[in-house]
């Protein structure tokens, strides 16, 4: 096929985190200096889109709030950070495995929320039928967080150096 679209350098980071130390408090000022390592590491091309990992950042984050490391990253760079979040949950809905799209100002310019969740790792189906020893032994963390709520089924796209892009995270991928 001929390629019509804009041409942009994209940065695709992917650090090396235990996952089983990923929600731990004691591990979080390493994970994040790992994503300052990656992003200080020189380059040959400015990336004018920077894609991190899904729940990159270790702890809740506000909606609306740009996450503090990436909009310092974002405004460094001049460029948009495409950030995997666990958005904090909200009067009406649970926590949100989402993406947020820091624009290099430093600001929120989108989110996307997952739609697809994967089943005893983002929500437990029938929770009340699970017994309380199998929650406890492998289902820690997702017990902490709370069942994730799924996003809109027709989500807006994200405004980025593309164009318009859609985003599918994990599971969605399928």
């Amino acid at each position: 096929p001929t390629f019509t679209g804009p041409v942009v350098p994209v940065q695709i980071l992917q650090p090396n985190i235990d996952q089983y130390r990923k929600w731990d408090v004691t591990s979080v000022d390493q994970i994040l200096s790992g994503f300052d390592d990656l992003l200080s590491a020189p380059s040959v091309n400015r990336a004018q889109l920077v894609v991190w990992p899904e729940t990159s950042i270790p702890r809740w984050v506000p909606r609306g709030e740009a996450v503090p490391e990436a909009a310092k990253w974002a405004k460094k760079s001049a460029a948009s950070h495409l950030v995997g979040i666990i958005a904090r949950p909200e009067f009406e809905s649970g926590p949100t495995n989402g993406v947020q799209l820091v624009g290099g100002s430093g600001e929120i310019s989108g989110f996307y929320a997952k739609r697809q969740l994967v089943p005893f790792g983002e929500y437990v189906p029938l929770r009340s039928f699970v017994p309380r020893f199998v929650i406890d032994r492998w289902l820690g963390v997702l017990d902490q967080l709370g069942d994730m709520t799924p996003g809109p089924q027709a989500p807006e796209l994200l405004t980025t150096a593309f164009g318009p892009t859609a985003v599918t995270i994990c599971y969605e991928a399928m």
